[in-house]
């Protein structure tokens, strides 16, 4: 029956059958109930070491507080991880790191606070934790508020990076509140990462921490910093194979945002879009950067490749091709940029209060408009405003050899996929069906498009 699936693939289907059938011998007879269906636990993220001895996965039920299992395909072994969520083996088999998920009765209390708007606050939301299990030993190690973490490609380093923790404004002050409203909306600040190393125990802090990510070819940890002010900016790498794991500057400048960063899958370089603030904190036309591990960084990209009326948004999407010789990134149409700034600038300006004012009453009446024959009704053109127009970058391609820049999507093929085919991409748009979408499933033309 499992003759033509792998080793791996016969683990997860036996795991499978084995929790299916301890499910039916504990109900028994019982009539179900809701509470039961409440009960159901999914299994999700599965994976398996390099080795094949150690499958972890994640049991998460549809109300409740879930957990992490760990077993053994070898012995009867098996640890438990408490609220574990997600959980990643090191690539040696030896570590498994999970996320630790508060409580549910925690996250409701925390919901309905913040939906009875008492003390104002998301700061209120509880954070995730990470649980460290050793393999060998069996012990767990837990550490509060942590957003992100990783295992090296080699599984002999973990990195780690806190939750963001906001100072809460002293409610007594009735001027620091209000100046904390004159205040200019800034971006998000990076926080503490800690690289520990698992061999020895030692770690590593490094502050002011936004995204980092371990390359798979070598053993580099590059990182963004987004620091108050914007003072110490930039992406950096850290070798990890050097003694004391010195640090490096890929990029750096004064009120730089940066973000995406990404390793090439099969060659030491690593890609990253970098942008500058401007006085209102907001992130101005973007350049795609690539960093050869050999070198220094270079730019393959800006709004000066782009076609007239387009640009680099400093929100964008990056990803290599198989073999590490092009970047696929995002274009975006200036109008629409320009458009988002000028309803930012609506929202901040706070007029002072007028019960009277007929004007700002007449302002708050509206009615949407829609004509039979546009392709999309009210409520599906808001929706895929908010999940994906507003939002939206028009792919585009940047060959390393020649250091030319091809724009391969646009408003009449807005999808367009990488493949592992270094010549050829998928494309494909709905645009021509948007009406029959919206009462009869999804249709599209593919296209291939040359890279």
């Amino acid at each position: 029956m499992f003759g033509h699936l792998s080793f791996r693939s016969r683990v997860v289907v036996g795991l499978l059958s084995m929790l299916v059938a301890t499910f039916v011998v504990e109900a028994g007879d019982r009539p179900l109930t809701f509470e039961d269906l409440m009960k159901f636990r999914q299994i999700r993220n599965a994976s398996i070491s390099e080795d094949g001895t150690w499958v972890a996965y994640a049991l998460v039920p549809d109300r409740g507080d879930g957990e992490a299992v760990v077993r053994s395909t070898m012995t009867e072994e098996i640890f438990r991880i408490e609220r574990g969520s997600k959980p990643l083996i090191s690539a040696d088999g030896r570590w498994v790191a999970a996320a630790i998920v508060p409580t549910l009765e925690e996250r409701e209390k925390a919901e309905a606070k913040r939906a009875k708007k008492v003390s104002g606050k998301n700061d209120d939301k509880p954070k995730n934790g990470l649980s460290l299990l050793n393999l060998r030993t069996g012990s767990e190690e837990r550490i509060e508020k942590v957003e992100a973490f990783a295992f090296s490609d080699d599984g002999r380093w973990l990195a780690f990076r806190h939750s963001e923790e906001k100072e809460k404004p002293d409610e007594d002050s009735e001027e620091e509140a209000e100046e904390g409203k004159e205040k200019k909306k800034k971006p998000k600040l990076g926080t503490m990462m800690r690289l520990r190393n698992l061999t020895t125990g030692e770690e590593i802090a490094v502050e002011h921490v936004i995204d980092f990510v371990f390359a798979e070819q070598a053993p580099i940890l590059a990182f963004a910093v987004s620091a108050p002010e914007g003072e110490g900016n930039g992406v950096f790498a850290r070798s990890l194979d050097r003694q004391g794991t010195p640090q490096s500057t890929i990029h750096q400048m004064e009120k730089g945002s940066y973000t995406h960063l990404e390793w090439a899958r099969e060659a030491t370089r690593l890609a990253f879009v970098a942008a500058v603030f401007d006085d209102e904190w907001r992130a101005g036309d973007a350049e795609i950067w690539v960093w050869r591990a050999d070198g220094e960084a270079t730019r393959m990209a800006s709004r000066d490749d782009a076609p007239e009326g387009w640009t680099v948004p400093a929100e964008n999407e990056l990803r290599w091709s198989r073999d590490g010789e092009r970047v696929f990134f995002g274009f975006k149409p200036i109008e629409e940029e320009e458009a988002s700034d000028e309803i930012a600038d609506d929202e901040e300006s706070d007029p002072p209060f007028d019960a009277y004012d007929f004007e700002a009453l007449l302002d708050k009446r509206g009615v949407d408009v829609w004509h039979w024959n546009d392709p999309r009704i009210i409520p599906n053109q808001k929706e895929r405003w908010e999940e994906h127009e507003k939002v939206r970058v028009y792919r585009a391609v940047v060959h390393l050899g020649s250091a030319s820049v091809v724009m391969l999507a646009d408003l009449d093929l807005p999808e367009v996929r990488p493949a592992d085919n270094p010549r050829f991409a998928l494309a494909g748009s709905d645009l021509p069906y948007l009406k029959e979408i919206t009462w009869d499933g999804q249709y599209a033309d593919l296209y291939v498009v040359d890279l």
